[in-house]
């Protein structure tokens, strides 16, 4: 069975050094942010809708100083939303899928 792997990138925005972690805490924050599942809001996600990649960003984007603590709705006001998106979005792609699981099946 496999499960959700954390995985991190450090990012620096406006000068300040944070890290984009992606485990369980991140999903439920996802879902208090936007309402929606992970799952069900992956689509979205991929096809780039602006509300759903800050509500991503929200749920990974930590301080390196308290990297258990998501920046959480705090994204929309301390944050400048337009540079996050125009910025981070490669971030975003390239966390999900390195914590995505990995099949442990081999082609036969």
């Amino acid at each position: 069975m496999s499960s959700l792997f954390k995985k991190s990138r450090k990012v620096k925005i406006d000068g300040k050094n944070y890290i984009m972690a992606f485990d369980m805490k991140s999903v439920v924050m996802f879902q208090e942010i936007t309402g929606k599942t992970f799952t069900n809001a992956m689509p979205e996600l991929f096809a780039g809708v602006d509300f759903i990649i800050l509500g991503f960003l929200g749920a990974t984007l930590r301080p390196e100083n308290k990297p258990k603590e998501p920046v959480g709705k705090a994204i929309f006001k301390e944050f400048d939303v337009l540079g996050l998106l125009l910025n981070q979005g490669n971030d975003v792609t390239a966390l999900i899928a390195e914590s995505l699981p990995k099949s442990d099946t081999k082609k036969q």
